[in-house]
């Protein structure tokens, strides 16, 4: 939905369904343009939202995020493509075309944040994965297990430490510094 700042009243709606009724991740806005993403074989949209109705840049199902939120970076859409059920791969879009760029299925990434050019990544299974993003590859720098158990959160940066949680709620912070 988009409002006037300053009334509250409606300019314009933009449903986004899905078979289930979920949209984990959260669009990304950049200047007048919103990346929608879902799984559930839904895919993704690049919308244009200038003016009183969007218009729909790029369309497709290059990258169904079902979880986690895309990051991007250098113009480039770094996320996790897939159903968790069904494996999941990390994925590198154009964020102008929808073309993807390149995917990685060596390992099954459960949720990811980025910190500059680099993707932090946190395996289903509990491996922390850190490396160079790039729109032509993905080249892992560090990667150690840290949590045992299904693991769909983001990591999080703060302070020098990357936070990582389970699905069972075991927390664990990894000195970074």
């Amino acid at each position: 939905v988009c409002v006037n700042a300053h009334t509250g009243q409606e300019i314009w709606r933009q449903r986004w369904l899905t078979t289930f009724g979920c949209n984990a991740a959260d669009p990304i806005v950049v200047d007048d343009q919103v990346f929608l993403s879902s799984g559930y074989n839904r895919g993704s949209a690049l919308l244009d939202i200038q003016g009183s109705e969007p218009t729909v840049r790029w369309k497709n199902k290059e990258m169904q995020n079902q979880i986690s939120t895309s990051v991007l970076i250098n113009g480039m859409l770094f996320g996790i493509h897939g159903d968790v059920d069904a494996g999941t791969q990390l994925r590198c879009v154009d964020w102008k075309t929808g073309d993807v760029n390149w995917s990685d299925s060596s390992f099954h990434p459960g949720g990811l944040t980025a910190a500059g050019d680099r993707l932090i990544v946190l395996t289903q299974s509990g491996e922390l994965v850190v490396g160079n993003a790039a729109a032509d590859s993905f080249v892992i720098a560090a990667s150690h297990s840290v949590l045992e158990g299904k693991c769909w959160t983001s990591p999080v940066l703060s302070g020098g430490r990357i936070f990582c949680r389970s699905a069972d709620g075991e927390l664990v912070a990894v000195d970074v510094r």
